[in-house]
């Protein structure tokens, strides 16, 4: 793999070299067949042999970086269950989800809070237990489900406001469930490519748009009388049904692969108005070298101001269409 992409690198090197040879071979050979010198013709044979081996090269560099990123983001897997047994060794380097024990973090603050009759599902997590599996590319430490296909979330401290707690409470739950869809999705790594870090972020970002309309199963909330004054904390009960992680799953995909078409879009935009961009510079160039020659170089500066304002009115105008700048 080192060695592919030591290639490909080389090649888009070489191809940028050739290109910057191509433009300074037609500089000096348009400008010495203009003025009749000896190397002119020459020069725009190296221009053109120039041009033939940079396309070709970076079109296969630009072609390649896909292939390249591919192959980095591990070998492609068959989906299973989130609490099945990884059946391929792990990665050399996994991405890494590794939660916190809250509920261990609750436990320790039953010291100061009241003996108040919690209710069955905050004492044990719902049945959840702890989880750790490497394979497909993640390496994880997270909470499987109970018998109820439930998910238990903490806030790790005593809060002085009780929204704060809610709020730790749910990025606790959040972060399980997250746990579970990267585990899902890293299933799916054989017919969509992607990166688990980003992945990652659109999974916090669908299950936080989704979490008090479809995942909150029930939450519990108990103030904590201090000497200080009343502090707060809170747990939550989430939904982690196989049919809701796979109706999210799918979800993700689409975001996913949409996102990969606006990316490949947007490259395909960038290399367009690059070589609009050069192409218009080229124009100028030629034009300026035409009228240079057929004036012998007597109006040399007045034609070089007059090609750079021509080159801005041109940038300016194709500015404009892109809509870059208004109007």
């Amino acid at each position: 793999m080192h060695q592919e992409v030591v290639v490909y690198t080389w090649n888009g090197l070489i191809g940028v070299a050739l290109l910057i040879a191509l433009v300074l071979g037609l500089f000096f050979g348009l400008r010495r067949l203009f003025r009749n010198s000896s190397g002119g013709s020459r020069a725009l044979v190296l221009t053109f042999l120039a041009m033939v081996f940079a396309i070709p090269l970076l079109l296969f560099f630009f072609m390649t970086l896909s292939r390249v990123d591919k192959h980095r983001s591990g070998p492609a897997t068959v989906s299973r269950a989130p609490h099945s047994q990884a059946p391929v060794p792990p990665p050399s380097s996994p991405y890494p989800v590794h939660l916190s024990d809250d509920l261990a973090a609750w436990k320790k603050l039953d010291a100061v809070a009241p003996k108040e009759a919690a209710k069955p599902w905050v004492l044990d997590a719902a049945g959840s237990t702890a989880w750790a599996v490497e394979g497909q590319g993640l390496s994880l430490i997270a909470w499987k489900p109970g018998p109820g296909w439930r998910l238990a979330g903490y806030s790790r401290d005593l809060e002085p406001a009780l929204e704060t707690a809610r709020l730790a409470a749910d990025r606790s739950a959040l972060g399980q469930l997250a746990a579970l869809l990267l585990w899902e999705l890293s299933g799916r790594r054989g017919s969509i490519d992607f990166a688990f870090k980003d992945a990652e972020v659109l999974v916090r970002q669908t299950l936080h748009a989704r979490f008090e309309s479809r995942l909150v199963a029930d939450r519990f909330e108990e103030a904590v009388p201090l000497a200080a004054g009343t502090v707060y904390r809170a747990a939550v009960l989430v939904k982690a049904d196989p049919q809701i992680l796979q109706e999210l799953s799918a979800e993700l995909v689409k975001g996913i692969q949409e996102g990969k078409l606006k990316a490949i879009k947007q490259r395909r935009e960038f290399l367009i108005n690059a070589a609009s961009a050069a192409g218009l510079a080229i124009f100028i160039f030629l034009a300026y070298a035409f009228l240079n020659a057929g004036t012998k170089g007597h109006f040399a500066w007045p034609l070089r101001i007059f090609s750079l304002l021509a080159l801005a009115l041109l940038y300016l105008g194709f500015f404009w269409m892109r809509g870059w700048i208004l109007p």
